[in-house]
């Protein structure tokens, strides 16, 4: 968020001191912004999927008795994961 917050400011900031100018200054500043605009918010998106994917991956790793860490079958040993060592919280 704070990245989206930086870029915006400083289109802002361009903006400004473009339309002051005006003419070839403004159509080429123009096209950064849009430039960087689209990128930043492409950035954004995919880590937001990302988090998003990881997110349900998790859930359905646990709801099949799989390890939420790596994917092993802890069936076996429900408390800790043999394989990575990643300890499921334990219902009391």
């Amino acid at each position: 968020m704070q990245v989206i917050t930086g870029v915006l400011y400083l289109t802002a900031l361009t903006l400004a001191v473009v339309f002051s100018t005006g003419g070839l200054l403004q159509r080429a500043v123009w096209a950064a912004v849009i430039t960087v605009g689209w990128f930043a918010l492409t950035m954004y998106a995919t880590r937001r999927a990302e988090t998003e994917r990881r997110r349900r991956q998790f859930q359905s790793w646990s709801i099949r008795g799989l390890c939420p860490g790596c994917g092993y079958d802890v069936h076996a040993t429900p408390a800790v994961c043999p394989e990575c060592g990643f300890e499921r919280p334990t219902l009391r």
